[in-house]
């Protein structure tokens, strides 16, 4: 089988970790894959839709076409599987008082409607499909984490605490929002809060390390954390719908997840057993403190057991079972119109 797969920027994060990176992962399972970039014009899309033609199926990952394009998409000579990891039909934040956006709702709309499959990151994606298109093949494809990489050692580690965080410097405002908690918590105990990104983070009351995010070198300092955050704001449908991706580079690295329990946060983590879920009034704080009392000899089953979990149903060769079968049992005409 041959798939022609479409990204926006090899640089961009989803495009990484759920096209460019699986590729050789469908190789091994019979599936010669290509990505390109979603091409400039009228006349370059035109130019890759008769190239399709050579390709068994086309997989466009996260982009919502403008009117113009979808008239060209609807010609696309194979079935066309769009892929997304965000609720990209909302707004990001609340700049214009509100999540909705009617521009995104029908830009995705058309999108769905282009379509003859849908891959998708989690439960809470696969509900905001339109109902016209819900009967189409779905695939619930979580982005794959690389399990090969530095693992923390909860034995031989000494000195403050580190509670870390990585992730890009646009969602640095979810790590603000448990600030105070924060803040509160460091009066009694000694930790540093260190935070990979391609942003500077800042907190005058707290011990902040900031480290630039770097793809050779970022698996190496998430190893270097004893606990690994992830806030979330669960009013947010854009954050309902996150993909729990750091949640999950933690849990590869051994290291004890703790987040919000919102959407796929409170599906990836057992509360208690791989990770700890920061749940209704409980707080970040409380939480927090009981595993800093607790001592790192604590956390070593914990994180033993987030990465079984991150090798069993969250890696690529996992992903790529799932992935490569989906896509074998793609029909060969099947394109909504």
């Amino acid at each position: 089988m041959r798939l022609l797969c479409v990204i926006q920027d090899r640089r961009m994060a989803s495009s990484r970790i759920r096209i460019a990176a699986m590729l050789p992962h469908l190789a091994e399972r019979g599936i010669a894959a290509e990505a390109v970039p979603y091409p400039e014009g009228f006349a370059g899309l035109a130019a890759l839709l008769g190239r399709a033609r050579g390709y068994d199926a086309v997989w466009l990952q996260k982009k919502l076409p403008n009117w113009l394009d979808a008239l060209l998409w609807r010609r696309c000579p194979v079935p066309l599987v769009f892929d997304f990891d965000d609720a990209i039909c909302f707004r990001k934040d609340l700049k214009r008082g509100s999540y909705r956006s009617p521009v995104r709702e029908r830009k995705f709309r058309r999108a769905l409607g282009l379509a003859a499959a849908v891959t998708c990151g989690n439960r809470y994606l696969a509900s905001l499909v339109p109902a016209r298109d819900a009967g189409k093949p779905t695939l619930l494809y979580p982005s794959p984490v690389p399990t090969d990489v530095p693992l923390r050692d909860y034995g031989a580690a000494a000195g403050p605490w580190v509670l870390g965080w990585i992730g890009g410097k646009g969602n640095l405002s979810s790590l603000e929002q448990i600030v105070p908690e924060l803040v509160a918590l460091r009066r009694r105990h000694d930790f540093v809060l260190r935070v990979v990104s391609d942003g500077a983070f800042s907190a005058p009351d707290l011990a902040v390390e900031n480290v630039p995010w770097s793809l050779e070198h970022q698996e190496a300092q998430v190893a270097g954390f004893d606990l690994g955050l992830m806030p979330l704001d669960g009013a947010s449908p854009f954050d309902l719908g996150k993909c729990s991706y750091k949640v999950l580079q933690y849990m590869a690295a051994g290291v004890v997840p703790v987040a919000d329990a919102v959407g796929m946060n409170a599906e990836v983590i057992r509360d208690g057993e791989n990770g700890c879920l920061i749940k209704g009034s409980e707080g970040w704080g409380r939480v927090l403190k009981g595993l800093l009392e607790g001592g790192r000899g604590s956390l070593a089953p914990l994180g033993q057991a987030a990465r079984r979990d991150a090798q069993d149903r969250f890696s690529y060769e996992k992903n790529a079972d799932a992935l490569a079968g989906f896509f074998q049992a793609l029909p060969p005409v099947g394109r909504s119109t």
